[in-house]
């Protein structure tokens, strides 16, 4: 009985481990393929490319134009911070005036000699306040002159940013649709480059890459805790793949030793019962 069960324990324990071994058998790799753009699609891409350049170009240029003509031609806004600006230039002369007239009043005032009678001293005092009127409403004239010109001055100046800046924005267009255009002509020059040196004359390779040859085994993503395995084409000196896990082999090689270990156990009870 001993030896029965002995044995059945030795060939058993092998069995039930190569039961078990799909369990830990590999989840199936996924594979990620990149679509490589045509040669075609590249000329239609760099064609593309070159029009919106083109057209950019054309954009900057005109902001350029509209740029210089309004600073260069007179408009609106220019005329009304011109007429402001005489209006203020006037109001100046005024207060100029004004203060002369008020100065020249105050010396006949003071000149006055000692024998000059009432009315000559009221007179002259009469033309004092009277200039002193005249030069105060000039100063506040003036006031109202600068500052509509304050107004007209910022207004134009807000103007000529503005039209800047939209030259400005035209030109960084311009300048990134010429990248863009760089790009794809480069991407095309070596897609066509790749198909001349390829044997069929066919290849089209993606941007800036070599021709890929055919034999090569494409690299798969695994699963996650999978590791990272060649596709089914075969490399030249290795075996190749069959489809069952690489924790298969460890596993027979644990069931052949339970069966040498049960054969031991066999052997070793036969013994014992023989009594040697």
């Amino acid at each position: 009985m001993k030896i029965r069960s002995a044995l059945a324990a030795a060939v058993m324990a092998p069995v039930a481990l190569l039961a078990v071994a799909p369990a830990f058998a590999e989840a199936a790799p996924v594979t990620h393929t990149q679509a490589v753009p045509s040669l075609a699609e590249l000329e239609q891409a760099a064609a593309d490319a070159q029009k919106a350049y083109d057209a950019a170009v054309v954009a900057a240029a005109a902001a350029f134009k509209a740029m210089n003509d309004y600073f260069d031609t007179p408009n609106e806004l220019s005329r009304k911070a011109e007429e402001a600006w005489k209006a203020l230039v006037a109001a100046n002369a005024d207060v100029k005036a004004a203060d002369a007239a008020l100065a020249e009043a105050k010396a006949a005032l003071a000149a006055l000699p000692e024998t000059a009678d009432a009315q000559e001293r009221a007179d002259a005092e009469q033309a004092v306040t009277g200039a002193k009127t005249a030069a105060e409403a000039a100063a506040a004239a003036k006031a109202v002159a600068a500052a509509a010109y304050a107004v007209a001055k910022n207004e134009l100046a807000d103007a000529q940013v503005k039209i800047s800046q939209e030259y400005s924005a035209a030109k960084r267009a311009m300048e990134a649709a010429l990248a863009v255009k760089q790009a794809a002509d480069k991407a095309l020059a070596d897609a066509r480059a790749a198909a001349t040196a390829s044997p069929t004359g066919s290849a089209t390779p993606s941007t800036g890459t070599s021709p890929t040859p055919a034999a090569s085994a494409s690299v798969t993503v695994p699963a996650s805790g999978a590791s990272v395995v060649p596709s089914a084409t075969a490399v030249p000196g290795s075996l190749a793949n069959t489809g069952s896990s690489p924790a298969t082999a460890g596993i027979a090689l644990v069931g052949g030793v339970a069966v040498l270990a049960g054969a031991g156990v066999v052997v070793a009870v036969r013994r014992r019962s023989s009594g040697v």
